[in-house]
C-alpha cells in the first residue's frame, strides 16, 4: 500500500471529493492556481480562469485534472460557464444508540446540579 492510498484512506476514502494535502500535491500548477482562486473568490466565470491558467490549453487541462478529481463544479447553466471548488462533503454525525435513553427522563446541569426544565 503506497503512502498516498494510506493518506486517502485516513481522509474518508476515495468515494468522497476532499481537498487534502495529497490532493494538492498531485495537481499541476494550473490546476492549484484555479483551485486557489475559485476557494479564495467563489463562483468565477470561464474567462477568468483561463485568465489565470494562461491560455485555453492549460485551462483545458487543468479543468479535466481538478473533474477527475471531483474538486469543481459546474453551477448552473449561465453563458459563460461558472465554476466553483467542491471542498469536500460534510459526514452526518451519528449519535450512539439509545443515547437518551441512558440519559435518563431528568437532566442535570454538571456544574450546579440543577435539573434542566423538562417540557411537560
Amino acid at each position: 500500500m503506497s503512502i498516498y492510498d494510506r493518506l486517502q484512506g485516513s481522509i474518508g476514502g476515495d468515494d468522497e471529493a476532499t481537498l487534502s494535502p495529497a490532493v494538492l500535491l498531485s495537481l499541476d500548477m494550473e490546476s492549484v492556481s484555479i483551485l486557489r482562486h475559485l476557494v479564495r473568490n467563489g463562483g468565477t466565470p470561464e474567462p477568468d480562469l483561463v485568465e489565470i491558467a494562461g491560455s485555453p490549453e492549460a485551462f483545458s487541462a487543468a479543468l479535466a485534472q481538478l473533474r477527475e478529481q471531483g474538486l469543481v463544479t459546474l453551477v448552473g447553466e449561465s453563458e459563460p460557464p461558472t465554476w466553483r471548488a467542491e471542498l469536500g462533503r460534510r459526514k452526518a454525525r451519528v449519535l450512539p444508540g439509545g443515547l437518551w435513553a441512558r440519559l435518563g427522563d431528568s437532566l442535570v446541569e454538571p456544574e450546579s446540579g440543577v435539573p434542566v426544565a423538562e417540557d411537560n
